[in-house]
């Protein structure tokens, strides 16, 4: 239960960053390393999803 709700929290935040890439794009980061940070937060995302069952709310947001 714990984990689930640890993984859970993650998944919230990793979300949120997902949602918010506008944002980030706009602070002085390198094009590739927004890149990276893009295709390794999909892929967290991905797993913890495979291991808790997420409220359908997030599987949505995933797929977005």
């Amino acid at each position: 239960m714990f984990q689930e709700r640890c993984l859970t929290r993650i998944y919230s935040v990793l979300t949120w960053y997902k949602e918010n890439w506008s944002f980030i794009e706009n602070e002085n980061l390198t094009s590739s390393l927004v890149n990276d940070i893009k295709q390794e937060i999909k892929r967290l995302l991905e797993a913890i999803n495979s291991q808790v069952n997420t409220p359908q709310r997030l599987r949505r947001a995933q797929s977005d």
